[in-house]
């Protein structure tokens, strides 16, 4: 898990092959073989290396990631919800848009800034189906998704039956005060 309030981590282990099988939810359906995987603010990765020979060392490394990261904000949309990182603008009058329980919820993270930001949702799990209009390679449980900059992810979920206001933000708490999270309700 990445508990970094604003830095990305691109893990290595020396160039070596390895397995993702999980993520923010759990486990994958089948595993995606990497030499590296970024984690972002908030992310979760499970990892599977091996085998390994009888005291054998393997180095954890940090690499280098070039990129920035942004200051704009998200901006809401209703049902089928577009939020922008290029707005300013959030909810109106900071009121919260309203979900219902059981109703598919279709959301474009649409990042037009030149910076990636780590979004995340509060008490629920999506599921990405699209990559700038790409299907990813794996569907998995996520409650953290880097957009990327000048990129769109477009996520799903289901809110289940605990109403309440919940919030959605870029997971860079600095983004907070600048206006980059936003609130929504879930009704019965």
């Amino acid at each position: 898990m990445n508990a970094a309030n604003a830095k990305y981590v691109r893990l290595s282990i020396g160039g070596r092959p390895f397995s993702i099988i999980g993520t923010d939810a759990g486990l994958i359906s089948e595993p995606q073989a990497a030499t590296e995987v970024l984690v972002t603010p908030g992310e979760r990765a499970d990892l599977a290396v091996g085998p390994l020979s009888a005291g054998e060392m393997i180095d954890i490394e940090s690499l280098p990631r070039s990129g920035r990261v942004g200051t704009r904000a998200l901006r809401d949309g209703a049902g089928r919800r577009r939020c922008s990182f290029a707005s300013r603008e959030v909810d109106a009058a900071g009121s919260a848009h309203a979900v219902r329980v059981g109703d598919l919820q279709v959301w474009d993270l649409v990042n037009d800034t030149g910076s990636d930001h780590p979004f995340h949702v509060h008490g629920f799990f999506f599921q990405v189906i699209a990559v700038d209009g790409e299907a990813p390679p794996v569907l998995s449980w996520k409650d953290a998704v880097n957009v990327r900059r000048q990129s769109e992810v477009r996520i799903a979920w289901l809110p289940d039956d605990r109403p309440g206001e919940w919030m959605y933000h870029c997971h860079i708490l600095e983004h907070h005060a600048m206006g980059m999270m936003a609130h929504f309700a879930v009704v019965a």
